[in-house]
């Protein structure tokens, strides 16, 4: 249920994950605000905090607020083993 809410009232991010040095560093972004501005139709508040929760957006809760990992929630597909198998990218293979 969940990845066919992400498909059909998804819209994608921007690329943001380069930092003022030219540094990668991890971008986090308040919920309320993806919430607004990765969704037509922002699902409930309480609803993307389950997904927080659950582990269903990559989150951190740092002083009682949730913030998400950008870059990481925009390399997900919403397939859970698709997105294993892509982040082991052949770190388990070996030649």
């Amino acid at each position: 249920m969940l990845q066919r809410y992400f498909i059909k009232f998804c819209k994608p991010m921007a690329d943001t994950n380069i930092g003022g040095n030219g540094m990668p560093h991890e971008q986090l972004m308040p919920l309320h605000e993806w919430r607004k501005q990765r969704f037509t139709t922002p699902p409930s508040r309480s609803t993307v905090k389950r997904w927080c929760i659950d582990g269903h957006i990559p989150a951190k809760l740092i002083g009682g607020k949730w913030f998400v990992r950008v870059e990481e929630e925009r390399r997900s597909t919403g397939n859970p083993l698709v997105d294993q198998v892509l982040a082991d990218n052949g770190s388990t293979h070996k030649k």
